[in-house]
């Protein structure tokens, strides 16, 4: 008897919620649950693949590596003082008209 793929769907999501109810980490649970209906689906070679390149190319988009310059961005906007000095500028230059 084959399960279909919208079963094997709920089944995952309702182990996913007693993994998360048994206060396992959501990442964790997410990244087995994900690797295990995968592998029960297409084969544990082919989830062994996925497992080998998804994590690499999460990492290596640009999206992703922009986001550690934001952080560094806003901390030394922070500790410099330029936020107060932008902000001060930009209410003489708009803060005349409504809305501003």
């Amino acid at each position: 008897m084959e399960i279909s793929p919208e079963l094997f769907g709920l089944l995952g999501l309702a182990v996913l919620m007693i993994l998360l109810f048994a206060r396992m980490w959501i990442g964790f649970a997410m990244a087995l649950v994900g690797f295990l209906g995968f592998a029960c689906l297409s084969g544990f070679e082919a989830a062994l693949k996925v497992l080998a390149t998804v994590p690499y190319r999460t990492l290596a988009d640009y999206n992703m590596s922009v986001i550690p310059l934001f952080i560094l961005m806003a901390g030394i906007v922070s500790s410099t003082g330029i936020s107060e000095e932008l902000y001060r500028s930009a209410n003489i230059w708009v803060g005349q008209f409504r809305g501003a």
